[in-house]
């Protein structure tokens, strides 16, 4: 039974067959008004989790770097309130149905900018979630788009179908790996493959730093979170390096507390990394890491860390082998040396990351020249 009091129950009541007669009746209210917003950008925003931060971080940038001013892009978050602090930019309620609708109004276009906000492993809800935005959106008469995302993976026909709808009703599609851009032509919908958005952020490559291990460890069923922390200490012991505990999420920070309180693993520090300048922070502390999130192997590559990835979910083992990482596949540990990917490579992804978002923006524009 659906609790109507609750923001899912509230949501589902009013788009779940993507029609609302209030709704419709505000929209062609508006239809062929100029628009506030070029962009609302929405994502896992707000939620304390710092490669959504830092995608939201990013987009912001970059489309800022195209001419768009921070006033005309609006980023839908749970924490509305810090984000407009954070990015300086204006930000709404991601729960508050007519906030979010009476925004889109105001909206250009709605991009989903990065992430793998399509998938069903953690929750069916987020398919819900996102699908029922694109059907406000173009009940609001806004144009979407869908911008490096990870398609997949998914344990629900019901799951699979909400992704394949909303994509396919976008204008512009691009995902940030070759098996997301695969799920997409076997769905038979084109789109571009382009570098996550994080790629973009600007790291000096002359930096010191000192012989540390940097290990992040998140939640997930199973025994992989406690092979991680074993395959972490052991190295560390063999090697006589210090542990740097890096937690990107705060359900990290109670991971890697625990393993560490149950004498599994030995930390020299434990960081709890919630901004860019914490980011510096943290991996000007080690050139070695091992880690399960995408964004902690993708941080790890950007600041020329040699890195064996943990991949949890597809997303990780495609981004680790794309960039020809080591991979620890919870049985065998690559031997070392592990990999350091080319500084002249990164540096050329992150010129691509800002480029593929100016072109994904002028196709945006071209499919909405009716608006």
């Amino acid at each position: 039974m659906v609790d109507w009091h609750s923001p899912w129950g509230y949501f589902t009541c009013a788009l779940s067959l993507g029609v609302h007669p209030l709704l419709e009746a505000l929209a062609r209210s508006d239809y062929g008004l100029s628009r506030q917003y070029a962009v609302a950008l929405a994502g896992y925003y707000g939620f304390g989790n710092l490669g959504d931060e830092l995608l939201a971080a990013s987009m912001v940038a970059h489309l800022e770097n195209i001419g768009i001013a921070r006033e005309r892009i609006v980023v839908l978050s749970a924490d509305p309130e810090n984000t407009s602090a954070t990015l300086c930019v204006p930000s709404v309620n991601r729960w508050d149905i007519l906030d979010v609708f009476n925004v889109f109004r105001k909206s250009y276009s709605l991009v989903f900018g990065g992430g793998g906000l399509f998938q069903d492993s953690t929750s069916l809800r987020s398919c819900f979630y996102y699908w029922g935005l694109l059907k406000l959106a173009r009940l609001a008469k806004c144009r979407t788009g869908v911008f490096a995302q990870s398609i997949g993976p998914f344990r629900t026909r019901v799951g699979q179908w909400l992704a394949h709808n909303a994509i396919a009703g976008c204008s512009m599609r691009t995902v940030r790996d070759k098996r997301s851009l695969e799920i997409l032509q076997d769905w038979r919908l084109t789109a571009q493959l382009v570098p996550d958005p994080v790629m973009g952020l600007s790291v000096s490559f002359e930096r010191e730093k000192t012989d540390a291990l940097l290990v992040n460890i998140r939640p997930w069923p199973g025994l992989l979170p406690e092979k991680t922390a074993q395959v972490a200490a052991r190295w560390a012991a063999e090697n006589n390096l210090p542990v740097i505990g890096v937690a990107l999420a705060p359900e990290d920070l109670n991971v890697i507390n625990s393993f560490v309180s149950r004498a599994i693993l030995s930390c020299k520090e434990v960081h709890l990394v919630r901004s860019w300048q914490d980011v510096q922070k943290v991996w000007s502390l080690g050139n070695i890491a091992i880690g399960m999130r995408l964004h902690f192997c993708m941080l790890s590559l950007l600041f020329g860390c040699s890195t064996l990835a943990v991949p949890y979910d597809p997303k990780v083992e495609a981004f680790a082998s794309q960039w020809g990482m080591a991979i620890f596949n919870g049985e065998d540990i690559p031997s070392l040396p592990w990999p350091v990917v080319d500084r002249h490579s990164v540096e050329a992804a992150t010129k691509e990351s800002c480029q593929s978002v100016e072109k994904a923006w002028e196709e945006l524009k071209r499919s909405a020249s009716s608006i």
